[in-house]
């Protein structure tokens, strides 16, 4: 399998993609591009239907395409391009040799203790609730089914090469090899075999033990007001604030206490300011209840912070790889794909200087490759990942517009300046290095303008 590069233009889906993998739509929170996930799935279908994409053949979410913290079941039909979306997974989940899987996430299911246990019961009383409010709509969708939805998919291609998706609810199926089988009717070249595991990816988070609980917390807030206010304050206000100040917290650690305090003064006062201007009245029960939610969401979302590390990756090594193996599973997956975090990697910013094959070995364990598809809320470019059927990967930005500095960022480096940042590193003795470094800051004024 190889790995292409990014897509310079504007998205536009590969007429050879055999699959796509996109991840954390938020559908029912504040700050997400759900009007560019809507077109994504038009091209998709129009795609199809004209056969421009006629390799094309399942459409994978990676979790958190429900938000079930910030908003309830029935908006999803009351809102016109929620159900607008809604009507799109039906329509591709009706078509002939098309299939829609969703690997359900931390926003939609509870993760809290043993999640492989208890996964079973709680994707069943997702999928329960779900279809009671289709039963009180008409039952509209037929999508909304077991088999469509898992924990776990596996892509591989099968003993005469050809592709097939697996779904697992638990590690321990994964093992013995007991989920749902779907064979993908296209021929699909392959050099090598390949296994590829996709899920969401709260699994590999190093703050599971505690975040799990937040997240179980505010999935049992029922209250629809509730649920509006923490996201409006949350997303629509907070989150914006917080991911700001985050940068200025990383760049002083001796002020990242009084950072964090003067953030939940702002808070705090930002959620009475947010009552009286819209003159909200609500119980002193639910009053307390989102005061809860709000802080320990404050608290959950310092996790980001961990994937400077990789931290995210080292918990893919050292505890999810090693207990499938301690439950017998013996095949070596060429890729693992998840999203959760809102950050995809390879990342665009380090393309002009280090190809993809470069930037993977950063992110490599043992001799599996990790990727991250990205998210579609709180980002600058929605993104997604497809797969060919030559079995060839690409990550692609949904870029509506390319501000300046990015035109500066997204030119393509001097042959000079390669040579410079990719030359072999020798000794050098102080006052060499000096120099190097005033040279090579000069070529660079020179080559980019600045």
């Amino acid at each position: 399998m190889d790995i292409k590069d990014e897509k310079e233009e504007p998205y536009k889906i590969d007429k050879k993609a055999m699959v796509l993998l996109a991840s954390d739509i938020h559908m029912g929170a504040l700050r997400t591009n759900i009007s560019l996930f809507n077109d994504f799935l038009t091209n998709i279908i129009s795609g199809l239907k004209v056969e421009y994409l006629k390799n094309l053949k399942a459409l994978i979410i990676l979790g958190d395409c429900f938000d079930i913290i910030m908003d309830n079941y029935e908006d999803f039909y009351e809102h016109k391009l929620y159900n607008d979306i809604l009507n799109k997974f039906n329509i591709l989940h009706e078509m002939d040799d098309f299939k829609l899987i969703f690997s359900l996430g931390n926003h939609e299911v509870s993760v809290k203790d043993d999640y492989d246990k208890n996964f079973l019961i709680e994707k069943s009383s997702f999928l329960d609730e779900f279809n009671k409010v289709n039963n009180q709509f008409g039952d509209k969708y037929s999508f909304l089914t077991k088999n469509n939805f898992s924990q776990y998919v596996i892509l591989k291609n099968n003993i005469s090469l050809k592709p097939e998706l697996f779904l697992y609810d638990t590690k321990q199926q994964i093992a013995e090899n007991k989920g749902i089988i779907i064979q993908l009717n296209i021929k699909a070249s392959a050099k090598k075999n390949n296994n590829i595991l996709l899920t969401h990816g709260f699994q590999f988070d190093p703050n599971l033990d505690f975040f799990s609980k937040v997240w179980d917390f505010s999935l049992k807030v029922k209250s629809k007001i509730v649920k509006e206010i923490a996201d409006g304050i949350w997303n629509g206000f907070f989150k914006v604030i917080y991911n700001k100040g985050r940068r200025l917290r990383d760049y002083s650690e001796k002020r990242k206490d009084r950072l964090n305090k003067k953030g939940k003064r702002l808070l705090d006062k930002t959620t009475k300011s947010y009552f009286e201007k819209y003159k909200l009245e609500i119980s002193e029960l639910e009053k307390t209840r989102l005061d809860e939610l709000i802080e320990k969401k404050y608290r959950a979302d310092k996790h980001r912070d961990d994937i400077k590390d990789n931290s995210f990756n080292k918990k893919v090594e050292t505890e999810f790889l090693p207990k499938l193996e301690d439950l017998g599973y013996k095949e070596h997956f060429n890729y693992i794909i998840y999203g959760h975090t809102h950050r995809r990697w390879p990342r665009t910013f380090f393309r002009r200087i280090k190809p993809i094959y470069q930037q993977l070995e950063l992110f490599k364990i043992k001799d599996t490759f990790l990727f991250n598809t990205g998210a579609w809320q709180h980002v600058d470019y929605p993104s997604f990942i497809q797969i060919d059927n030559d079995w060839n990967i690409s990550l692609v930005d949904i870029k509506t517009k390319i501000s300046k500095v990015e035109e500066i960022l997204e030119k393509p480096p001097s042959q000079r300046l390669k040579q410079e940042l990719f030359k072999p590193q020798q000794q050098i003795q102080p006052q060499q290095e000096i120099q190097k470094k005033q040279g090579i800051e000069l070529k660079l004024k020179k080559d980019y303008d600045f």
